[in-house]
Order: C-alpha cells, then sequence, then structure tokens
C-alpha cells in the first residue's frame, strides 16, 4: 500500500468514528461492606428459604415492591416470634411494567439464604445494603 492509500484509510478511520453513533455506557458503582459493619448494621441475620415472591405496585409510593417470603430456619442476631418473614425489596414487575435496581439482590423459590437485614421507612423487613 502507498503513502497516500494509507492517509485516505486513516481520514475514512478517523470520519468513521466521529460521525459514528454515539451510545453512553452504562455503569454500576459497588461499595463494598465490611462483614463487620453487616452485622453491625443489621436489625436481624436469618437462615432459611424463599417460599414465594410476588412483585405488586404501590400506588401511594408509585413504585413496584416485591415481597419474598421466607421460611426461617435460625436467627443469628435479631428477635422474632415467628419463622416465616416477609421482605419487601424495592423492584420487580407487574404486569408491563419493570422496575430493577442495580445492586439488588434476585432471589428464587426454593433457594437457601443467609441474610441481613434492615428496615424500610415503613419498618418493613429488606437486604441490608442491597
Amino acid at each position: 500500500m502507498g503513502r497516500s492509500s494509507l492517509s485516505f484509510l486513516s481520514s475514512l478511520l478517523g470520519l468513521l468514528c466521529v460521525f459514528s453513533p454515539f451510545h453512553p455506557a452504562g455503569a454500576t458503582t459497588v461499595v463494598p461492606v465490611l462483614e463487620q459493619a453487616l452485622v453491625e448494621d443489621a436489625v436481624a441475620i436469618v437462615t432459611g428459604d424463599v417460599t414465594r415472591i410476588e412483585s405488586f405496585w404501590d400506588a401511594q409510593q408509585e413504585k413496584i415492591f416485591t415481597h419474598v417470603s421466607l421460611s426461617v430456619e435460625e436467627i443469628l442476631k435479631g428477635d422474632f416470634d415467628t419463622k416465616q418473614l416477609i421482605l419487601k425489596q424495592i423492584g420487580g414487575q407487574v404486569s408491563g411494567l419493570y422496575a430493577w435496581v442495580y445492586g439488588n439482590p434476585e432471589f428464587s423459590t426454593g433457594e437457601r439464604v443467609l441474610l441481613f437485614l434492615s428496615r424500610n421507612s415503613d419498618r418493613s423487613l429488606r437486604v441490608a445494603h442491597l
């Protein structure tokens, strides 16, 4: 290839870069939480099995939430008189609506879990630190 051909290809490549569609990249920032901080911040730490997952639209808050029901096997921290707990996680899918918060945990029915829990503003339980 001659010098003029290389110059032409370089110019063409430059133009393609300038006029190509720009797509911003999405990113999630993950801030690791030390285990000691998880233990201290949690109002409860439990092990158990996920028994039910149900998303719903909260008209008052105008958000989708998901109830995650747990059959509690062991309470490592916290004072509960029940072997069933229901978590209220933000996000989920209702009809054609879908909402997701990056960093939010995903659950599946029958899954065995170890959870560090905190409270939402309405006092319902949720996974601590997402």
